[in-house]
């Protein structure tokens, strides 16, 4: 292996995903400039990435090693769990179907949610929302962006922007009104693990991703 190789990035967001950024020709561009030799990009719940990355390395050959991946959003009972897979092939069909079926649940809750916001008395549109997500998938990200932008929103949303949680905000608004138990829960399942393990097992290798998100629960059940 070259000596300017310094290691290996599994766990990459791009641009694709909701809580991403940079585009793939930016990501390649840090990569080469840290001297990593793998990577990952993982976006939650799309393969674009991977499809895109077919092109580049067509056009740059074996510089560094790219390694097809996926967080995927899953349930386990009542809570969510997500699970990373990597290495599968890019025309795998069980990964395009699951995507399809995510695709048809997270819509169903973000209309949903909007719904739920709405009740508890704030502006918020739903067509707006889409649009700030630029054909993404609305995360808690988008959801506080785009509620921020009303005024009439100040007042509830204080504690995120400018109050204790604001060192975080983003996160703590997501915990605080989307998972079971928070103000705007709504029971929409996205995928189901054991479902996603079993049609992926053969296919890809699986990882639960950043397992210390998970405190309190058990991880090792999931280690099957």
């Amino acid at each position: 292996m070259n000596k300017s190789i310094k290691g290996f990035d599994l766990h990459i967001h791009s641009s694709h995903s909701s809580d991403g950024v940079l585009s793939i020709s930016q990501i390649l561009t840090v990569i080469r400039s840290r001297g990593i030799g793998v990577f990952s990009i993982t976006d939650h719940n799309t393969v674009a990435a991977c499809n895109q990355m077919k092109w580049y390395k067509e056009r740059y050959g074996a510089e560094t090693l790219f390694i097809n991946g996926v967080e995927l959003s899953t349930y386990h009972g009542d809570r969510e769990i997500h699970v990373t897979a990597y290495g599968f092939n890019e025309s795998c069909t069980t990964i395009a179907i699951l995507m399809e079926t995510f695709k048809q649940n997270r819509d169903l809750q973000t209309q949903m949610r909007v719904e739920k916001l709405q009740d508890l008395g704030f502006v918020i549109d739903y067509d707006e929302l889409m649009k700030a997500g630029c054909g993404k998938t609305p995360s808690g990200v988008t959801f506080l962006t785009v509620l921020s932008k009303h005024k009439d929103n100040a007042e509830m949303l204080y504690d995120y922007l400018e109050g204790e949680k604001a060192v975080s905000p983003f996160t703590n608004f997501y915990f605080d009104y989307f998972v079971k138990g928070g103000k705007a829960w709504v029971d929409v399942r996205l995928l189901d693990f054991y479902d996603v393990v079993d049609k992926l097992k053969d296919k890809a290798v699986l990882s639960i991703a950043h397992p210390g998100v998970y405190k309190g629960k058990n991880v090792e059940e999931l280690l099957i």
